[in-house]
């Protein structure tokens, strides 16, 4: 026979695991889109554009064990855009941030940048409180779907933690009221 007092109790610890669940599933996407979202916003609100000389352009690798060790290197970056990563092409950029010296980086750039053919120049955004944090300018737009993906995470993080609140709150309310009976 079915047991009303059970059944409310079955709910509310039902409520508390699909919470659960979700939860998880914001935090892993916090996990693969943190880095990427903070060098954006970081980049967009306080970065600085200066022009930077072009030393090389090494097209994507051909070689299968070359893919490979790049992949284990950095496993995240291979996860979130692995397509840069094999048909990518790598941009090694000299530029002088202000007060500050001289900075060589190397920068993965999306399928089909071979610079640009009248000049070897490229705006390079860095963050003037640490330089190694860069990025080409015209490509910075890259991060804007990491950006919105975080932003996103956030506010759905921010509602999962506020209803597991109200949740535990009925929950233990609710258990209050059955030990009186």
């Amino acid at each position: 026979m079915l047991n009303p007092r059970e059944a409310a109790e079955d709910s509310h610890a039902l409520n508390l695991a699909i919470l659960f669940i979700a939860s998880v599933a914001v935090l892993i996407s916090i996990y693969f889109h943190h880095d990427t979202a903070l060098k954006y916003w970081l980049l967009n609100g306080f970065g600085k554009t200066v022009p930077g000389t072009i030393l090389s352009v090494e097209s994507s690798r051909e070689s299968f064990s070359d893919i490979q060790k790049i992949t284990r290197q950095n496993r995240r970056n291979s996860l979130k855009n692995l397509d840069a990563l094999i048909s990518g092409s790598t941009v090694l950029v000299e530029f002088k941030p202000e007060k500050s010296q001289l900075q060589i980086l190397s920068f993965k750039m999306p399928v089909g940048f071979t610079g640009r053919q009248d000049t070897n120049t490229l705006d390079i955004t860095y963050l003037p409180v640490n330089p190694r944090i860069a990025y080409p300018a015209d490509h910075l737009i890259n991060f804007a779907l990491d950006s919105k993906i975080m932003f996103w995470s956030l506010v759905a993080g921010l509602i999962i933690i506020w209803l597991g609140l109200v949740s535990i709150q009925k929950w233990i309310g609710f258990r209050r009221r059955m030990r009186r009976y």
